[in-house]
């Protein structure tokens, strides 16, 4: 099979499981300290959207929810592309670098966030296009489940569409620097 086919096969395997037992264990291999930044990452980036765009905290109580739950889900999404990645290579997660939380916060907020193209376009082709595609898809069908985001000014679809490349891309980033040596080639 094709690596990128096979690369997006268990990506979405693992992003989208329905068995709680099954959805379970694979939690149970994401590190505490990448959950804790997956965590803080998608909860601050809501809360500073919430913040810079005020209609969206008038939007009806089940699409503001959904939306929240969408910032964690592609979030957590990037450490998925991370783990199909080492899945494909049959590599092992371990650490290989201390992650601390808070130099990590800092450097998004001075590096990746004011720079983001140039930090996607430095990734290789294969998991730009699978983070940008899974942006794509969830989008899509968050806007076909709540009709009101139609409604939304474009300015909000833009900045929810760039935190949905933004938040995977930077966890796919810390895990593959923090936890694993993988080859960078994905073909």
């Amino acid at each position: 099979m094709n690596k990128v086919i096979e690369l997006t096969t268990i990506f979405y395997r693992l992003a989208t499981e329905s068995d709680p037992i099954k959805r379970e264990e694979n939690e149970s291999v994401i590190p505490e300290e990448i959950k804790d930044v997956i965590s803080r990452f998608s909860y601050n980036a809501f809360s500073e959207f919430e913040r810079n765009h005020k209609a969206i905290q008038e939007i009806p109580y089940d699409t503001h929810s959904d939306l929240k739950d969408h910032y964690f889900q592609i979030t957590i999404d990037g450490f998925w592309i991370f783990y199909a990645e080492m899945q494909l290579y049959s590599a092992t997660l371990q650490e290989i670098e201390k992650l601390d939380a808070e130099a990590i916060l800092d450097n998004w907020k001075t590096e990746i966030y004011p720079n983001p193209d140039m930090k996607l376009e430095a990734m290789h082709v294969n998991i730009r296009n699978l983070i940008r595609s899974n942006q794509e898809l969830t989008l899509e069908g968050l806007i076909k489940r709540h009709k009101i985001l139609n409604t939304m000014p474009v300015s909000i679809i833009r900045k929810i569409s760039a935190d949905f490349i933004l938040l995977p891309m930077w966890i796919y980033y810390i895990s593959s620097n923090h936890f694993c040596n993988i080859p960078t080639k994905t073909n």
